[in-house]
């Protein structure tokens, strides 16, 4: 039998708060990571977030991605604020999200504009990787470009020029 631990809303934002503040966090980041640790317990029907795992998490932001169609900064940073969650309040390892869906890349996939591109062998060896969300660029520019070697359009990293 599991036991359900009671969640103080209050407390556990303080907590969270405090400890953001130990980390020298300013505010607007801290009120931040606050909401978005916030919705994640609302989500779940005020769950302990000790008491959730990654599949918790991954359907919380799964549902940013699908449902509510936020942009993929803004999932980014709800992600971060969970991370810091587990990883500094609650001290809990958080394994990898298996089945996290990306919010750009779901946009690309239904745009057709999906896909990465690989060198040859590793393109015959694993025929669907290019639309993995594993093999995306980190950082993926806000706009599709031209890829000058083959004219495929599709996206790529952030250019800094």
């Amino acid at each position: 039998m599991t036991r359900q631990v009671q969640l103080n809303p209050r407390a556990f934002s303080t907590r969270s708060a405090w400890r953001l503040r130990a980390g020298t966090t300013a505010r607007a980041p801290r009120k931040t990571y606050i909401h978005w640790i916030k919705r994640l317990i609302h989500f779940h029907g005020m769950r302990h977030p000790r008491e959730m795992g990654a599949s918790e998490v991954t359907a919380f932001l799964n549902h940013l991605a699908r449902d509510l169609d936020v942009a993929a900064a803004t999932q980014n940073q709800a992600l971060a604020a969970i991370l810091f969650l587990y990883k500094e309040v609650l001290n809990l390892p958080l394994p990898w999200l298996e089945g996290l869906e990306r919010a750009l890349h779901n946009a690309d996939l239904a745009s057709g504009y999906g896909d990465v591109e690989l060198p040859d062998a590793l393109s015959r060896k694993h025929p669907g990787a290019p639309y993995e969300w594993g093999w995306k660029v980190v950082f993926p520019s806000h706009k599709l470009s031209t890829d000058p070697g083959t004219g495929v359009l599709r996206r790529h990293h952030v250019y800094e020029n």
